[in-house]
């Protein structure tokens, strides 16, 4: 089992893991230890406990610890590596790494360490999603979806996911975009004519929050594959929730 440590970062990137990674969160495959104070640092001695107890523990064969390397704390960053180098003489030999990032209220480096490393969502939902449910999620306003240039269209990713459907255009509008200043303002705009964003973020800027707050329905990921994989467990969510709230048959 792989762990992940995101440690000393501000609440910009604690916001944008919980988007991303909210089931290894809740999981606890993911540890966040944020930094709360621009005078501060986080709290040390919590993140070397579990570091530790994370080194020790049998079912765990890799960790990865990405840190905020800021300016004026070197020190800092010097005892994290000595922390780093102590658990992995604890661990028996497993693979631990100590990654760094300049920014500490930029999501996007951090988030690709953490895929990098393997720590994905797996998004693996069983079952179809039949065209009437999708109907029924995106009422009367076709879904958005958004990705880079280069990164694999939408309908494939959907029909790999069991979505059932005749014809893509009937219910989804794909807009590949570069990088850029006008993705967040592009977004803002769309907002006004669909109910339902699906956000590949891999190649584009993470979504800040000015951004996000216009969509109630926001499903993003790295990839096409993984914004897809929330989209599906979001309507078979509420497809369930319906079953379980129609009467009982006497």
């Amino acid at each position: 089992m792989k762990v992940a440590f995101v440690v000393g970062f501000f609440n910009p990137v604690g916001s944008a893991l919980q988007d991303a990674f909210e089931e290894q969160l809740d999981g606890g495959t993911l540890i966040c230890v944020s930094k709360t104070s621009s005078r501060y640092p986080f709290d040390v001695n919590k993140f070397k406990s579990q570091l530790f107890q994370k080194a020790t523990a049998m079912e765990i064969d890799s960790i990865l610890v990405v840190a905020a390397d800021l300016r004026g704390q070197e020190w800092l960053t010097s005892s994290l590596q000595q922390m780093v180098d102590a658990a992995r003489d604890r661990s028996d030999g497993k693979d631990i790494q100590l990654v760094l990032c300049k920014d500490a209220q930029n999501p996007a480096p951090v988030i690709e360490s953490i895929s990098a490393f393997g720590l994905v969502v797996s998004g693996e939902c069983g079952g179809e999603v039949s065209e009437s449910d999708l109907i029924a999620y995106r009422q009367l306003k076709k879904v958005l979806c958004v990705r880079g240039k280069n990164q694999s269209g939408f309908e494939d990713a959907l029909r790999r996911a069991g979505f059932q459907f005749a014809n893509f255009e009937h219910h989804f509008v794909e807009v590949p975009l570069s990088y850029g200043s006008n993705v967040g303002q592009t977004l803002k705009e769309s907002a006004k004519h669909h109910i339902c964003l699906l956000y590949a973020w891999g190649e584009l800027k993470y979504l800040q929050p000015a951004t996000k707050t216009k969509w109630d329905n926001l499903h993003q990921g790295e990839n096409p594959a993984a914004a897809v994989a929330r989209f599906k467990q979001a309507i078979q969510g509420e497809a369930a929730g319906k079953k379980d709230k129609s009467p009982k048959e006497s």
